[in-house]
């Protein structure tokens, strides 16, 4: 069975209007190969349909009803069909369900895949998530896994994850998350264990603390590992962020702990970011840790360029060559467009060529595992929506650049000052950063990114009963 694509939406919500605004929602996107000519349309497409006027849900995820996913094999045909994806919304303006199907070839049907079922409090935060698989021989939904949250107001202080166990058919614990905040709604710590089934108890994985600035920037992350010989954390990696007097993260650097000299030693990454006038970051540096010369060494060098409304232009990635004088050469090219709701339109990838000028490589070059350079595209549909949630009653909210990298800017604006709370959650709703602001009307403020994989996230904003989404996506 064909592997399932994630696809990267990109959507722009326009708040603090009560009355009727004209949004626009993303009801398709294709992946573009280039063929050695052109950009064909030789990679697998997505297109989105929406019942209704929304375009977005409590939690910033589109609120489309059903999508569909077709794999290129030669051409367009039904055959070629993949996946589909259907959505039921409850009444409270989130997703019920999510059901995925894949069309059977054979039997020229769709087939139920697998079943997600969420569960929200009063904040909106999901609770309890529950996936399900297909089972054909009894033409049923099967359970699968079981995600059990608490939270204390919007801070998610507990997951519990379970399996489903059918001898027993009941749910037996897996792992078990633990999370701690500061008196600033930072998160102080995170603890991860695993579940003992002989001593059937939980048992320490890892511990992960962080500390802050009074900004809630975060300054410094520990990541340790449990030793169960001598029953206590080990080292085992660390990150220190620095930042400039706007507060923006201009300085990152990863250890790991070395056992045999008991001390950190810089294997990972030092990156050193600069920004405009505006607070783009316009040049960002990579080192890596050459053990030899016990040394932070260049690795690659990002530049970068916006158009007025902060996103990104153009990506321009340089590697190190050591040879020679010792210099950063051009790489890869990533050029993006946008339309008027600076809504992504194309997304095209460019090689260096060995006679000093980009161009498109139809062999191997800047896509996925080297290979041939690449273009996304997206479109897009205009509505006219109404006040029919939470959304319309928030302050206005801009993030940048999006697609993100290694940092993201927020800029929000309310109507009045007051304190509120930040989480950025991923697709499963779950919440991956947090923090909480004192009284402002303005805010803008620059956040790390790192340890979060590429995808599709939502910032949420939200105080008072007020809340403010945004996608955005993290890139490479």
């Amino acid at each position: 069975m064909k592997n399932r694509i994630l696809f990267f939406a990109i959507a722009l919500f326009t708040f603090g209007s009560a009355e009727a605004q004209v949004k626009s929602r993303l009801i398709g996107l294709t992946k573009a190969v280039y063929d050695g000519t052109a950009f064909g349309t030789t990679g697998d497409t997505a297109w989105y349909k929406y019942t209704g006027l929304n375009d977005t849900l409590n939690n910033g995820q589109l609120a489309y009803d059903s999508s569909y996913v077709l794999a290129y094999l030669g051409g367009y045909t039904p055959g070629n069909l993949s996946y589909r994806y259907y959505h039921t919304v409850n009444s409270t303006n989130n997703i019920n369900n999510a059901i995925s199907q894949y069309y059977d070839t054979a039997s020229a049907a769709w087939v139920n895949f697998d079943n997600n079922i969420f569960t929200y409090d009063a904040l909106n935060n999901v609770t309890h998530f529950v996936h399900q698989v297909w089972d054909a021989t009894t033409s049923s939904w099967v359970n699968n896994t079981n995600t059990l949250n608490t939270f204390v107001g919007t801070n998610n202080t507990l997951k519990i994850f379970q399996l489903w166990n059918t001898g027993t058919m009941a749910w037996v614990n897996n792992t078990r998350d633990s999370f701690y905040y500061n008196a600033g709604g930072d998160m102080a710590y995170h603890i991860t264990q695993k579940w003992d089934t002989i001593a059937l108890g939980w048992v320490n994985t890892v511990q992960v603390l962080d500390t802050y600035n009074t900004a809630h920037g975060i300054t410094t992350l520990l990541r340790q590992a449990w030793n169960t010989g001598a029953s206590a954390w080990v080292n085992n990696g660390h990150n220190t962020y620095h930042y400039n007097a706007a507060t923006l993260l201009c300085n990152t650097i990863g250890e790991r702990w070395d056992t045999t000299a008991t001390a950190w030693i810089g294997t990972t990454e030092d990156s050193i970011v600069y920004y405009g006038t505006t607070s783009d970051k316009w040049h960002e540096t990579r080192y890596r840790w050459d053990t030899a010369a016990h040394d932070f060494m260049p690795n690659s060098l990002d530049e970068f360029s916006y158009d007025a409304n902060h996103n990104v232009l153009s990506d321009t990635t340089l590697r190190w060559n050591p040879g020679g004088a010792g210099a950063f050469v051009n790489s890869r090219l990533r050029v993006l467009s946008y339309n008027t709701y600076n809504q992504v339109l194309t997304n095209t990838t460019a090689s260096w060529s060995n006679t000093g000028a980009w161009y498109y490589k139809f062999t191997s070059g800047g896509g996925p595992n080297n290979g041939p350079d690449q273009q996304f595209r997206y479109y897009y549909e205009l509505n006219t929506v109404g006040v029919n949630n939470v959304n319309a009653t928030a302050g206005n909210l801009l993030v940048y650049p999006n697609p993100a990298t290694n940092s993201l800017n927020i800029q929000l604006q309310w109507d009045a000052p007051q304190a509120f709370s930040i989480a950025i959650i991923d697709v499963k709703g779950s919440i991956v950063r947090q923090w909480s602001e004192p009284a402002t009307k303005a805010y803008a403020k620059n956040v790390q990114l790192s340890g979060l994989p590429e995808g599709t996230y939502i910032l949420r904003a939200y105080s008072q009963g007020k809340v403010a989404t945004q996608q955005f996506i993290i890139a490479e």
